[in-house]
Order: C-alpha cells, then structure tokens, then sequence
C-alpha cells in the first residue's frame, strides 16, 4: 500500500497502524462540529394552495390535529408532492408568493399511537427516530 495524499482510506489505516505501535497522532477528528444542514430535515411533502380554492377551509383541514396525510400524499385538496433537500435547502419549485402546505413525517413513539396522535404533544429525541439518528 502506497499513501496517496489524497486517500483517505489509506490515510486512515496508516494512522490505526502508527497508533497501534505506540505513536502519538495528531488528529482534528474530535474537533469536527457538523454544519446546521445536517440537522435539517430530509423531504417534506408540500401542496400549493391554487387561487380558486378557500384558504380557511384549506388551513382548517391541515392544521387539524387529527389530519393523517397517507403514504400516498392524498388529500381533500390534492396530492402533496415530495420535496427533498438539496444542498441544505428545501425547494418548493413555484412556491414564490404563493402559499404553501408543507407535511413532514416523524417515526416516533407517538406516532405510532393512533390515540396519542391528536394530542398535540412533540415527540422527544428519546423517542424520535428521525429525530435521534440526525
């Protein structure tokens, strides 16, 4: 194995090697603090709101907290589409000026409880998949 300045692999099992004999290696591994993006949520399901239908009808039956979206994105009011992050952004494409209902999914413990769904309590990182595995 030859070390290639730019292989990481190579860079990698050549550090554990030194190290396993004694060496002391400088490393910045522990310093590395992940950038906000990484945090974000990976794709939402999003529906624009068209001029002809009544948005208080439309904002009454998604902010219901009994409102399940299938894994379909079928609504009353048409199919959510998903959006997935790019880049560390999310974007709706024509969504400028325009609004827009967004639905993301959460694997929790709450979740899977149809009697808790409608209580309107968070989950927590405990009990977040989604959540916890970020």
């Amino acid at each position: 194995m030859r070390l290639l300045p730019g292989n990481d692999k190579i860079r990698r099992v050549y550090a554990r090697l030194l190290v396993n004999l004694g060496v002391e290696v400088q490393t910045r591994l522990l310093e590395f603090t992940r950038p906000a993006s990484d945090y974000a949520i990976e794709a939402v399901m999003t529906l624009l709101k068209e001029p002809y239908q009544d948005e208080e009808a439309v904002t009454a039956y998604y902010a219901d907290p009994a409102f399940i979206l299938n894994n379909l994105g079928e609504g009353v009011y048409g199919w959510m589409k998903r959006q997935d992050r790019r880049g560390g952004f999310i974007h709706v494409p024509g969504s400028a000026g325009r609004t827009c209902y967004l639905s993301v999914f959460v694997d929790s413990e709450i979740n899977r409880d149809p009697s808790r769904r409608a209580t309107l309590e968070l989950p927590t990182a405990a009990s977040c998949q989604t959540c916890s595995s970020t």
